[in-house]
């Protein structure tokens, strides 16, 4: 039974103590039972190569320590996910307890940090990187990329050379993702702000997407293979566990976190098999998220996918077609390969 899931991501609680703009922590229902924690996780002791605490903030649970200390030995590779306040100061005793600490940090300014996390936020995490890296912990960096942030990324990246990472994932930002999105008008539009602007006429070359798509291109043009974007289009399996023994998964980042089954009330073989077949359908298994996330592509991207209508090109202002036809290679250098890039053009 060992190693049969790879990578389980453990929402371990649904508590935290940041109130972020972009946050798309799950709602988790109930109240924590550390009795089906211990349970869960001498399931996952047995079942997984890697298990990501994150939450909500995980380090917030009681007894959170004890349930790290638990893998230890077990060859199940551990990732904390956390803002840090809990344990700034004390990130030297996790040590001996996981293999790398992953801590958030979405911009170099102090006033958009503390937009982005509701409070003076940059102090601690800057703290909490040179812990982790004094620690001889293994540093993770999370960056959401949003309409507000997206300038920031070049920065970011050029604090992280100097300071040294084990590894930087840039998320693309979702919307519809975020759990308290319809809690309030004002807290829909902050949400919906926080995607940008996109001008069809430009044919989408002014969106998020193709900001994220550009921003991608020169950072990775270095050659670090630390650095991941991870794209709403991105097609890899996720699995999530919550603490209630629920476990769900995905095959888009963007894509809608549907539950398989309860692993404390089904037992691991039958969830297995429900994963399995999940995994096995790929694209399948999510066809309606699939189809939702063609159908919301720029025109730059339509373009090579063919769906669009011929009078959609009349639309297009025709002083964007070099930068349309920019991102389009962009576009399917990054999803389909440099040699279908070049492939692409040579039939254009």
């Amino acid at each position: 039974m060992k190693n049969n899931w790879g990578h389980v991501h453990w929402f371990l609680t649904g508590r935290c103590n940041l109130e972020c703009t972009h946050c798309f922590r799950p709602k988790i229902g109930g109240k924590e039972d550390s009795g089906k924690i211990r349970e869960l996780a001498e399931i996952l002791r047995e079942c997984a190569e890697k298990v990501s605490f994150t939450g909500g903030e995980p380090t917030l649970v009681r007894g959170f320590q004890d349930v790290l200390s638990s893998f230890k030995h077990k060859g199940v590779y551990i990732s904390l996910h956390t803002n840090g306040i809990s344990i700034d100061g004390k990130v030297s005793d996790l040590a001996s307890l996981v293999d790398d600490i992953a801590v958030p940090l979405d911009s170099l300014d102090r006033e958009t940090q503390r937009f982005l996390k509701g409070r003076d936020y940059l102090p601690i995490s800057l703290r909490v990187i040179n812990q982790v890296r004094a620690a001889g912990i293994d540093l993770g960096i999370h960056t959401v990329f949003n309409d507000t942030n997206a300038g920031h990324i070049p920065r970011i990246y050029r604090f992280l050379r100097k300071t040294g990472f084990s590894y930087w994932n840039v998320y693309e930002y979702n919307p519809d993702l975020v759990a308290d999105r319809f809690a309030s008008c004002s807290r829909f539009q902050q949400v919906r702000d926080l995607e940008g602007s996109c001008s069809y006429e430009k044919g989408g070359t002014d969106c998020l997407f193709a900001r994220f798509l550009e921003t991608e291109d020169r950072i990775l043009r270095a050659g670090n293979k630390k650095v991941q974007f991870v794209s709403l289009r991105d097609v890899r399996p996720y699995t999530f566990l919550d603490s209630n023994g629920d476990v769900y998964f995905s095959v888009f980042f963007s894509g809608k976190r549907v539950k398989l089954g309860n692993l404390l009330e089904q037992g691991f073989d039958q969830v297995n098999v429900a994963r399995a077949e999940a995994i096995s359908k790929g694209l399948l298994f999510d066809e309606e998220g699939f189809v939702e996330i063609q159908n919301n592509l720029p025109f730059f991207a339509c373009l090579y996918e063919g769906n669009y209508w011929d009078e959609d090109v009349d639309g297009v202002d025709g002083r964007s077609w070099g930068k349309i036809t920019r991102f389009h290679d962009l576009y399917v250098k990054r999803f389909y390969g440099e040699e279908e890039m070049k492939r692409a053009i040579s039939v254009a």
